[in-house]
């Protein structure tokens, strides 16, 4: 009986424990096709939102281009060759590779074709005459946003990267004050020669050894600019004076350059101007200090701030802010007055000192030639012992013809500054679509065999009557500072610095190359915007 009593216990016990296990997983069961339930809801609801998105996707797509298609029917784009989408056309990784393969691409389409880099649509222009075309638009005279320039000096705009209104009254008005504080004029050329005068007798502390003349060339187009703008000048020897023209001629060799971040989208340009290491960080990095520099100029002239005189270009902007302070439209504000300054600075610093020193190698290269009738050009006009004068240009159409040959021959940077298109246009027959990139091909403009004979070659003599006595007129296919409304403000300017650079350097000096070197190397790096490779020279005292 025992036995069987503990039998019956046992069973009456998984009898009565048997309900509530069965509980227990029936209500798992429950709670795991409940989840499954609400899993497949998701994943309905997630394929219904990426299907709606997609079809959205497709049909936005297709409405765009056949809205596109619908406004460019009958138009012919440029020819060109064919892209990858989103990639666009290989082998682009630099200018040097983007100018040589449009050197190819420019003997199968003409003068004016269209590619792709990346997403970005760019027309290339490799016509002087086509190019003079585009620019007398007005829907060209815009800066595109995602280049390179704009995206460094962007919140300190200037007449460089400034479109609309804003650039047209900036350009406007920093003209009309450069020229009334004597750009290009006297007050200016004494001050040139006051500069190249120091240089003259650094050179002759030389003695006779090789020196890197380009270093100098830009110290002194450095306080030749300086003085215009902030009304003083630096020695060597400061070296915060030395570390902002370095950051200034990084910056301008990163504009020759042409990388392909001119050409991604904005917003992916934005971002990588916040990422440490892009390109486009170094860049904006580089800019920093001349800024730094720059803004500290415009707080010292604030303080000092005279009402009836106007010492400097900073002190004729400063004027006009305080003038039109109670505008709210007004385009004239401390941002545009540091980016406007930061233009100036950077074209005046970089530009005239590339053309001597390839003026420079040029003569050591051919003593015969080119420096000799130089020479004698100098010694008929100016003599040995007074200083030259821009007036003296007139009588020296051979020297004024070295200086035009080399704008010509070498031009800083193989290809120009961007342009955009805020509106479709056509332009020799072809539609330009809005919001394309528009890059013009100087080198090639500058080559072209069809205006110049022997491209290759510098020769002074092409700007020569033929009896080589006068200066021809300029030709109109010939624009060293571009053309149009955008072209280079700075013309007046550095044309008196090329000529007394030029002639102050060869009334005093031959120049030679570095002893025992070879003669000057003039194949350009081309990396570095079509700059001279790096080399001494020799002045020995005439």
């Amino acid at each position: 009986r025992l036995q069987l009593q503990q039998v019956s216990g046992a069973v009456a016990v998984g009898v009565s424990c048997e309900p509530k296990d069965v509980a227990e997983s029936g209500a798992k069961r429950q709670r795991a096709q409940a989840m499954r339930g609400v899993d497949a809801e998701t994943a309905d609801l997630a394929k219904w939102v990426i299907s709606f998105v997609a079809a959205a996707l497709v049909c936005w797509l297709v409405f765009f281009r056949l809205r596109k298609l619908g406004r460019h029917q009958g138009k012919k784009q440029p020819p060109g060759p064919w892209a990858l989408p989103l990639v666009g056309n290989l082998g682009i990784s630099n200018t040097v590779a983007l100018y040589r393969r449009c050197v190819e691409w420019g003997k199968v389409y003409g003068p004016i074709f269209r590619i792709k880099i990346g997403a970005t649509n760019v027309v290339i222009l490799s016509d002087v005459k086509i190019w003079k075309e585009f620019v007398a638009m007005e829907e060209s005279l815009i800066r595109p946003h995602q280049s390179v320039v704009y995206q460094a000096c962007r919140g300190y705009l200037g007449i460089a990267t400034l479109n609309g209104e804003a650039w047209a009254d900036n350009r406007r008005f920093c003209l009309r004050v450069l020229r009334d504080l004597g750009f290009g004029k006297t007050a200016v050329e004494d001050h040139i020669k006051q500069q190249l005068q120091s240089l003259v007798n650094q050179i002759e502390d030389s003695k006779g050894t090789a020196i890197p003349i380009k270093e100098c060339l830009f110290s002194i187009s450095f306080n030749v600019i300086s003085a215009v703008l902030f009304g003083s000048t630096y020695k060597d020897s400061d070296h915060k004076h030395r570390n902002v023209k370095t950051h200034i001629m990084t910056f301008m060799r990163a504009l020759a350059t042409h990388s392909l971040v001119d050409y991604i989208p904005v917003w992916l340009s934005t971002v990588m101007s916040y990422v440490p290491f892009t390109e486009v960080a170094k860049i904006r990095k580089t800019v920093r200090l001349p800024r730094e520099f720059i803004s500290a100029q415009v707080m010292e002239h604030r303080d000092t701030l005279e009402e009836d005189t106007t010492r400097d270009f900073i002190d004729g902007y400063l004027k006009q802010m305080m003038d039109q302070k109670d505008d709210p439209n007004s385009h004239y504000r401390e941002c545009h007055l540091i980016g406007c300054a930061m233009d100036f600075f950077a074209a005046g610093v970089a530009g005239v000192p590339l053309v001597i020193h390839w003026l420079l190698l040029i003569c050591a290269q051919n003593p015969n030639k080119v420096q000799s009738r130089i020479h004698a050009e100098i010694d008929r006009v100016v003599g040995r012992e007074r200083q030259p004068a821009w007036k003296d240009r007139l009588e020296m159409p051979f020297t004024m013809a070295c200086i035009w040959e080399l704008q010509r021959w070498r031009k800083d940077g193989l290809l120009g500054f961007p342009r955009g298109v805020k509106e479709d246009i056509l332009l020799e027959g072809f539609l330009i679509p809005k919001g394309t990139v528009v890059l013009p091909n100087t080198t090639a403009m500058n080559r072209n065999p069809h205006y110049w004979k022997r491209p290759d070659e510098y020769d002074p003599t092409r700007f020569l009557t033929p009896d080589g006595t006068e200066l021809i007129k300029k030709p109109e296919y010939f624009i060293p500072f571009s053309y149009g409304k955008r072209m280079c403000p700075g013309e007046s300017l550095a044309t008196v610095q090329l000529f007394l650079y030029t002639t102050f350097l060869l009334q005093k000096f031959c120049v030679l190359p570095e002893e025992g070197r070879q003669l000057p190397c003039l194949d350009p790096l081309v990396t570095d915007g079509n700059d001279p490779a790096v080399q001494k020279l020799r002045f020995v005292a005439r």
